[in-house]
């Protein structure tokens, strides 16, 4: 899971690099196990904004399959999907796509999606995922092919939606405990800081220059 709101709108070239990093080493997991992999980026459209990520990850996306890993694209807009041909391209590649209320869908994305009026008309009334309710609506479309559905939460899902981090330990979580982190997971926590790391040297290395034998650091490395 890479959650990319932490980037509050703005990629630069570490971020672009951090995310073509973590793109390649999850891909490069999937290829090595024989488990299927599901990868979520959430608040995508961050990513969409780099020319240089954009296109490595459409190159992924047109491989992915033939290696059971499962790419899932998380944002609250869809117009970024239409701004470059690469990000298209990922669209296209897409066969499942899910909407929750989404009160910009209007004609026009109606019609680029293949939605008649009643499915967009759903999808802008779709019950929002709340407390009361307890469950939300969504509009998946398989090739084409549209139906609404109810979204419930499972126990487990719904342990994790109720966490409050400043009354209870992140281990408490399911999965989240130490017992529950397999030896594979942590040696690609491991691999991931180490390279991570590794490229945070390089660019800092790259970005200094010398003035009279001594080194200087811009304030963003």
């Amino acid at each position: 899971y890479l959650d990319l709101a932490q980037q509050e709108g703005s990629v630069d070239s570490s971020t672009a690099l951090t995310m073509q990093l973590l793109i390649s080493l999850v891909y490069e997991r999937a290829k090595e196990t024989d488990k299927e992999v599901v990868f979520v980026i959430d608040e995508a459209r961050y990513i969409m904004q780099d020319a240089a990520s954009l296109a490595f990850l459409e190159t992924v996306f047109r491989h992915h399959r033939h290696h059971d890993l499962s790419i899932r694209l998380v944002t609250q807009t869809v117009d970024e999907f239409f701004e470059h041909a690469e990000s298209e391209a990922i669209l296209d590649q897409c066969a499942v796509k899910q909407f929750h209320r989404l009160d910009g869908m209007d004609k026009e994305w109606a019609d680029e999606f293949g939605l008649n009026h009643a499915q967009m008309r759903y999808v802008q009334d779709a019950v929002p995922g709340n407390e009361d309710a307890g469950f939300s609506e969504a509009l998946v479309g398989v090739d084409g092919e549209w139906r609404g559905i109810r979204v419930e939460a499972m126990p487990k899902e719904t342990e994790v939606i109720d966490f409050d981090p400043t009354e209870q330990r992140r281990a408490s979580l399911p999965g989240a405990g130490e017992t529950a982190v397999s030896p594979e997971i942590e040696a690609f926590r491991t691999e991931l800081a180490q390279q991570a790391n590794g490229e945070s040297q390089d660019m800092q290395t790259d970005s200094t220059a010398t003035d009279n034998g001594q080194l200087g650091g811009t304030d963003d490395v």
